[in-house]
């Protein structure tokens, strides 16, 4: 049975991941972002971009929102700024200018202020994640195990996280070949390169090991913005001399991950990480809330196609969360207004799943696997 469980191994990685290897939580890089503090230099920033920021913030505690996020932040101004564009969502404001209608002056003239105070959350995100701010040494070890295991033939690790850690803590290379493969052509350790207008992905699914992020990175680079598509590098300096804005590639807030399919290397990522979940024999969560739409829509996806292929074998694959624990996974979902949701989505998922309650720091490798495999004899 042990062999069956462990044959394609898919780890979702959520931001508490991070937190132990000194990664900040969401409340407090929104506020070194919003107020100032930590490593988030704000120096350089307009004072009216800091004013954008802050008064958007106060918007949002005033209306609806108790613990306003840099990424809910980030949602307010994207739809708004982006709402002449008809590909886009949009939010019904009544014919009234938003940007006016919460102080922040006539939209013909705070608009390119507030674009400005976009590109000023990405800037804090990528200073707070640099690989000087986190310490490696307390990364949870649990993939590393399972990536030295024997048990496991092969393993898939999708994040969400736009941080270096996953990077830093996998051995570079493994025999003659690379010791993962994360789609880019290029060694791990240098200049990556990623060209989604050939029409087709480098990715090397022979390789044992993949990394997915599904959400981008710190280290990647592109001469077009995340919009646009195209040609992608990674790098953990950026390539200026192959034409690339000094703004890494990654997304927050709803509205980019919505419609981060618009960018072919985020469709690719979405792509992947499907087809990984879709032939997955477990699954295991670390440091994810189930708050991401997506993922959320990806992991049941899976657990619904296995069902229906591999019902009648009793092979459908089971899940194990690992920090946070389900009744923190509860708050928060009912803090983003999804509360009651989880049950619901265990229950369409129709797949045996379970928490293991522990930081993810603290969890050990073995008595997951024992856990995967009780889950495992619920699909008999």
């Amino acid at each position: 049975m042990a062999d069956s469980v462990f044959e394609h191994v898919v780890f979702i990685v959520g931001a508490g991941h991070s937190l132990s290897a000194k990664a900040p939580s969401t409340r407090e890089l929104t506020e070194w972002i919003v107020d100032g503090g930590g490593p988030v230099d704000r120096s350089e920033w307009l004072e009216g971009e800091k004013d954008v920021l802050r008064v958007v913030r106060d918007h949002l505690t005033v209306k609806d929102t108790p613990n306003p996020t840099y990424e809910s932040i980030y949602t307010w101004l994207w739809t708004r700024y982006f709402s002449d564009d008809p590909t886009m969502y949009r939010v019904a404001w009544d014919s009234e200018d938003p940007f006016s209608a919460i102080g922040l002056g006539p939209r013909n003239e705070i608009a390119k202020m507030a674009y400005c105070a976009l590109r000023r959350i990405e800037d804090g995100v990528r200073k707070a994640l640099e690989d000087d701010q986190l310490n490696v040494l307390d990364v949870p070890h649990l993939a590393v195990e399972a990536v030295e295991d024997g048990d496991v033939q092969s393993l898939t690790l999708i994040t969400l996280n736009h941080d270096r850690l996953l990077e830093r803590c996998l051995p570079q290379r493994a025999g003659p070949g690379p010791a993962y493969d994360d789609g880019f052509e290029g060694s791990l350790d240098g200049c990556g390169r990623w060209d989604t207008r050939s029409g087709s992905t480098a990715r090397n699914w022979e390789c044992p090991v993949q990394l997915i992020k599904i959400h981008g990175s710190v280290d990647w680079w592109s001469p077009t913005g995340w919009n646009d598509g195209g040609l992608v590098y990674r790098s953990i300096e950026c390539p200026k001399d192959k034409g690339c804005v000094e703004r890494p590639l990654f997304l927050v807030g709803t509205g980019p991950k919505l419609f981060q399919s618009s960018n072919l290397v985020f469709a690719r990522q979405i792509l992947d990480a499907g087809y990984a979940l879709a032939r997955a024999t477990c699954v295991i969560t670390v440091g994810y809330g189930f708050g991401d739409v997506r993922m959320n829509s990806l992991w049941e996806g899976a657990s619904n196609l296995n069902n229906r292929d591999k019902r009648d074998s009793g092979h459908r694959f089971p899940t194990l969360a690992i920090d946070p624990s389900k009744d923190r996974v509860l708050d928060r979902l009912k803090n983003l207004k999804r509360a009651g949701k989880l049950d619901e989505l265990f229950e369409r998922a129709d797949i045996p799943a379970d928490f293991l309650e522990c930081e993810a720091k603290d969890a050990d490798w073995f008595l997951c696997k024992e856990r995967l495999v009780e889950l495992h004899g619920r699909c008999e």
